[in-house]
């Protein structure tokens, strides 16, 4: 998503959070937001995921700022927004997905939402009017990721990956929306063995000995919850292809 012009934040005005993981985040606070173009599905933000304007994402994505983007492992969080404080605004919540990172350091809290986004805080028939209002107040909290049923997290082997070299996108995450360790257990070992955090929503692991497949993978969450995707990467995989797990959260 294209970065558009820098906005200035305002002082919270209430700020309540829980146990982050186990219950939503619930954050109350104006910022201002300026639209951005639709994004379109050959590009990559700093989470490393494509095709966002698809199911199901469908297009309602925003980028965050640090606190928010969190170096990548705020990748996939979801939150709720809406803007009060124009003419053009209903005041009903819009879900977004965190999807890319903006860079502007001119507020605590920021997003750039892409135009979709924007849109769906106006009242009927008002959409471009809130757009053209280029930078607005809105309130903001993050909430539980709910996908469709049977969504179920995908792992995309990336390219360039090999037989001593697996980097992994993990997306539709539900629930937390994001991972915070990610393992992997090779064939016929009984070992989890740690992976690291490459960069967005990307974790890796290399080695000099060769990997052998099939691959599980153990994710962990903010709040301490597991899942495992037992055998998702068959033996023969081949780099830039998806693989669909049979596990969420």
């Amino acid at each position: 998503m294209r970065r558009p012009a820098a906005a200035i934040g305002l002082e919270h005005a209430r700020r309540r959070v829980r146990d982050q993981g186990r219950e939503p985040v619930s954050l109350q606070r104006p910022d201002r937001c300026p639209p951005a173009p639709a994004p379109k599905t050959t590009v990559r933000g700093a989470c490393g995921i494509k095709d966002v304007n698809l199911s199901p994402y469908n297009g309602l994505i925003a980028c965050g700022n640090l606190p928010i983007f969190k170096d990548g492992k705020g990748c996939g969080s979801c939150f709720q927004i809406r803007c009060t404080n124009h003419s053009a605004c209903s005041k009903k919540p819009v879900g977004v997905v965190i999807t890319d990172m903006n860079y502007e350091l001119l507020s605590p809290y920021r997003f750039d939402l892409s135009g979709k986004s924007f849109g769906a805080m106006a009242k009927s028939g008002k959409e471009q009017e809130l757009r053209s209002a280029g930078m607005i107040d809105l309130q903001f909290r993050r909430v539980r990721c709910q996908y469709a049923p049977g969504t179920k997290i995908v792992f995309h082997v990336e390219k360039g990956s090999h037989a001593n070299y697996l980097a992994v996108l993990v997306k539709f995450v539900a629930h937390e929306g994001t991972i915070v360790q990610m393992e992997i257990r090779e064939k016929n070992s009984k070992q989890w063995k740690p992976m690291q955090h490459s960069w967005g929503a990307i974790w890796r692991v290399d080695r000099v000995e060769p990997l052998v497949g099939p691959f599980s993978f153990r994710l962990t969450t903010e709040s301490g919850r597991r899942r495992i995707a037992h055998k998702v990467i068959p033996a023969g995989w081949t780099a830039d292809t998806t693989y669909k797990s049979d596990v969420q959260f």
